[in-house]
């Protein structure tokens, strides 16, 4: 019976996803809620967080992002999502602190490198911005070459 409610779930939070990538906010909504009568689930409050954030509500976001946060503090997707409105709204500090709890739970997230590599060019850390979007492994090998490029950079 378990295994059949998790197979439900899981093509309940596929056809959530499925409407909001076809805009469809309002029925993910209404999904969500019904979802949420039974299952406590941190994908439910992601899901929800990026609808409300499409929808420019952005408190509602943040609290769904937390939600999913207190039932799941591993949910590197949360805090990725968390950094990227608090980076909008101007809170560089707590973005970079998002964004770095998102990298620290899965290293080889290389948006999350990105987007923490950004945050850190517009407060003004230019080797450390750079360090963040260059370094990413598997992309490109650092090596003292690409210091010598950042020093290049920061001195310009």
């Amino acid at each position: 019976m378990q295994n059949n409610n998790q197979q439900d779930l899981k093509q309940k939070l596929s056809l959530m996803i499925q409407n909001l990538n076809e805009g469809k906010l309002e029925e993910v909504k209404k999904m969500g809620k019904e979802l949420l009568k039974n299952h406590k689930n941190a994908t439910i409050y992601n899901i929800l967080g990026i609808t409300a954030y499409n929808e420019k509500n952005i408190k509602e976001a943040i609290q769904n992002f937390k939600s999913a946060l207190q039932i799941s503090e591993n949910n590197f997707d949360a805090h990725n999502n968390l950094g990227k409105i608090y980076k909008e709204e101007g809170n560089l500090k707590e973005s970079i602190d998002s964004y770095k709890k998102a990298i620290a739970i899965k290293p080889d997230f290389s948006q999350g490198h990105i987007n923490l590599g950004l945050a850190l060019l517009e407060r003004g850390d230019l080797r450390e911005g750079l360090q963040s979007i260059y370094g990413i492994e598997g992309l490109i090998k650092f090596n003292s070459k690409n210091y010598k490029v950042i020093d290049k950079l920061c001195k310009e």
